[in-house]
C-alpha cells in the first residue's frame, strides 16, 4: 500500500530524475484535501520526503477524490524574493550563494566542496514578466562548471550536490515485462522493493538514470531508463 502522509493513495506517478527534483501527482482514498507542506510519499520500501505544493478535486463524476501535486526540495521552486549580489576581491565562495539560497527557501542541504565563483555573482529578482526561482541559481550554478549537479535524497528530503550514488544490482528484484531498447527504457513489476530501482542502480548491467513509478490497486511498476 501507499501512502501520502497518513492518506491512502489510490494512484501514483512520480518522476525521478538523474539530477534536480523528485516530483509526482498522487489520488487520495480521502474526505478532505490534504494540507499543504511538508509530507513524506512512501511507495513500497521507498520513502520520498517532500512537500505537498498543490491540491484540487479530480472531475469523477460519481463525487471526487482529492490530487496533490507532490515535490521534493519544494523550496528550490519558490521565486526569489530578492536579487542576489556578491562581491569579494578574495573570491565569493559557492558556500556563501549556496547558505544563503537554502535559508530563503527553507531547504536543507548536505556537505559541498566549496570553490569561488570569481570577484563577483549575482541573480535576478523574480518578476511577473521575467520569472526567476531558487532552481534557476542552481541550473546556472551547474551550467558553469561551479556545482556537479543536485537531487534530492529520499528517505532525508536533504540536498546533496552530487550524482546518484552505485546501488547493488536490482536484478532479480522485480519482474521485466517489456523493454524499448530504442528508448532505452524496462519496464518492471514490482512487489515492495521499490528502492532498488532509484537511479544509480544497475539492471541487466545498464545503470539506470532516471525512474517513473506508476502505483495503482495491485499495479506497482518501474519505468526505468538509461539516460
Amino acid at each position: 500500500m501507499s501512502t501520502l502522509g497518513a492518506a491512502r493513495v489510490l494512484v501514483a506517478d512520480v518522476m525521478i530524475p538523474p539530477s534536480g527534483a523528485w516530483w509526482g501527482t498522487v489520488s487520495l482514498d480521502a474526505s478532505s484535501l490534504p494540507p499543504l507542506g511538508r509530507t513524506s510519499l512512501t511507495i513500497g520500501d521507498l520513502v520520498l520526503v517532500g512537500s505537498v505544493v498543490r491540491v484540487d478535486w479530480d472531475d469523477q463524476v460519481n463525487g471526487g477524490r482529492p490530487i496533490a501535486t507532490v515535490r521534493g526540495g519544494e523550496g528550490w521552486g519558490r521565486p526569489v524574493t530578492r536579487a542576489g549580489s556578491y562581491s569579494s576581491s578574495g573570491g565569493v565562495k559557492l558556500s556563501t550563494v549556496i547558505q544563503d539560497l537554502a535559508t530563503m527557501t527553507g531547504e536543507t542541504c548536505g556537505a559541498l566542496v566549496d570553490v569561488s565563483l570569481g570577484q563577483s555573482f549575482a541573480w535576478p529578482a523574480h518578476a511577473p514578466f521575467a520569472p526567476f526561482h531558487a532552481s534557476d541559481v542552481l541550473a546556472d550554478l551547474v551550467r558553469r562548471g561551479f556545482l556537479p549537479t543536485w537531487r534530492v535524497e529520499p528517505f532525508s528530503g536533504r540536498t546533496v550536490w552530487s550524482a546518484w550514488p552505485a546501488l547493488t544490482f536490482a536484478d532479480g528484484k522485480g519482474r521485466i515485462t517489456s523493454r524499448a531498447r530504442d528508448r532505452g527504457r524496462r519496464t518492471v513489476g514490482l512487489d515492495v522493493q521499490v528502492a532498488a530501482f532509484l537511479p544509480g542502480a544497475t539492471l541487466e548491467g545498464v545503470a539506470i538514470a532516471r525512474t517513473l513509478l506508476h502505483a495503482e490497486a495491485e499495479d506497482l511498476r518501474a519505468e526505468v531508463y538509461d539516460r
